[in-house]
């Protein structure tokens, strides 16, 4: 879904950006608009069960925020990320699910076992 303007210039890394945000069970959503981020996504935190969004600015390797994109990224009060690949998503995403809060967990509790 995309809001606001008609054909806007995409990122060549944002559909894969998007199919790796798919796969770990997100709602994904194309945002245009001047200097407003490229995706808002949702998704449902693994271990508290709260429904949270990001929203995600899609840049290749060696593009930079606009002066713009940048106003906006200082003045928005809720998580918003600057990804360059599909692996800079899952590591982003993993941190916001809870996977990572997950792992350590039960590296813990393994680490009583013993």
């Amino acid at each position: 879904m995309s809001l606001n303007r008609r054909n806007p210039k995409r990122d060549a890394n944002e559909q894969n950006i998007i199919k790796v945000a798919e796969r770990f069970g997100c709602s994904v959503a194309q945002l245009s608009g001047k200097d407003v981020p490229d995706l808002v996504i949702g998704f449902k935190h693994i271990i508290t069960g709260q429904r949270q969004n990001i929203l995600v600015e899609v840049k290749n390797e060696h593009n930079t925020l606009s002066e713009g994109q940048t106003k906006f990224h200082l003045g928005w009060r809720g998580a918003i990320y600057v990804v360059y690949s599909p692996h800079d998503l899952c590591h982003r995403l993993r941190q916001e699910l809870g996977y990572t809060e997950l792992w350590k967990r039960k590296k813990i509790q393994a680490q009583r076992r013993v």
